[in-house]
């Protein structure tokens, strides 16, 4: 699991990156043996308007969005806002 801070970027910004990230992590092709693999991500993402949220409490919000999008079929971004 990785975690991407960005600072001063709304939520519509910050989906936006995700789905970016997500569609050239699907691109990439790993080579295993002798199979080719491909690999997709979930992303969830959070906000807080005005920094009114600890940073512990963002990172949960986005966890819990994490598994929300994997619950939902995986290869997605899903965000929420406070």
């Amino acid at each position: 699991m990785q975690l991407v801070l960005l600072p001063n970027t709304d939520l519509s910004s910050a989906f936006d990156i995700g789905q970016r990230i997500c569609n050239a992590i699907e691109k990439q092709i790993v080579d295993y043996l002798t199979q080719k693999i491909k690999i997709t991500a979930s992303i969830g993402a959070a906000n807080s308007k005005e920094n009114k949220q600890s940073l512990e409490l963002l990172m949960s919000r986005a966890d819990k969005n994490l598994y929300r999008a994997k619950n939902q079929g995986r290869h997605k971004v899903l965000a929420d806002s406070e």
